[in-house]
């Protein structure tokens, strides 16, 4: 039986001067909030308890975009720039605020959950390829993630019968980003009659069978042969 979850964060869409948008990649692979390592990502944060999302969106600066320059920030100005309110595993609940920095000279994360700091057109980010796993075929996989999920999905692909194919969505971008730069662009054209949706799921969720194996991988690394080809790609994996 799945565990019954109640969680609630933040993300910030943070905009540099020249109108690019910052990211940060994943180093770690969590069911519950539906990330695997390696993906690119908006800064996101869970909430303390009794946080308000002003605080935790000032931490989330501190701990993955130190350094800087956020233009005005205030309470008042966070709930004007709400962009939506996002479902992104069940009971797992964010809200996505649009931030405008006067630099782009972040010092990255201090923790390990995350690392680097990058900056991507919006529109490099709205047009990021969909994949789909096919069974009884090498899949197609984004370099940037870690070769442990690679092993994954490949272990995942020779259990598949060869017509069955899976959805991966936006694999090498976690699931809320698009939604956040898409919602961010469709503000900024409407102006004034943009409402923030609340969407019941991201767009590109990845299925819980993509855990299942990144779980039997962990367990089995002594028995999983990671196929030449991934660990070639290992050293174009995104560095800071």
């Amino acid at each position: 039986m799945n565990e019954i979850v109640n969680i609630s964060g933040v993300c910030a869409v943070i905009v540099g001067p020249d109108g690019k948008i910052l990211s940060t990649r994943e180093n770690t692979s969590k069911r519950v909030t539906g990330k695997v390592a390696g993906m690119l990502t908006i800064p996101m944060e869970t909430q303390e308890p009794g946080e308000s999302d002003f605080q935790t969106t000032l931490r989330l600066l501190e701990e993955e975009a130190a350094g800087l320059q956020i233009e005005i920030l205030t309470p008042e100005s966070l709930k004007d720039g709400h962009l939506c309110r996002v479902q992104m595993t069940p009971g797992v609940w964010v809200n996505i605020y649009e931030l405008h920095t006067t630099n782009k000279r972040g010092r990255g994360s201090q923790f390990n959950d995350v690392d680097g700091i990058y900056w991507h057109s919006a529109s490099n980010i709205l047009q990021a390829p969909l994949y789909t796993l096919h069974g009884q075929q090498t899949p197609e996989i984004p370099e940037n993630l870690h070769p442990e999920v690679k092993s994954a999905l490949h272990l995942l692909s020779t259990k598949l019968s060869k017509d069955t194919s899976i959805n991966l969505g936006r694999l090498g971008w976690r699931p809320g980003t698009w939604d956040g730069v898409y919602c961010y662009r469709l503000r900024a054209s409407l102006g004034s009659l943009y409402r923030p949706p609340v969407l019941e799921s991201p767009s590109g969720r990845l299925p819980s069978i993509v855990f299942d194996y990144l779980d039997i991988i962990g367990n089995n690394q002594n028995s999983i042969l990671v196929p030449k080809r991934y660990e070639s790609e290992t050293a174009a994996l995104i560095s800071s």
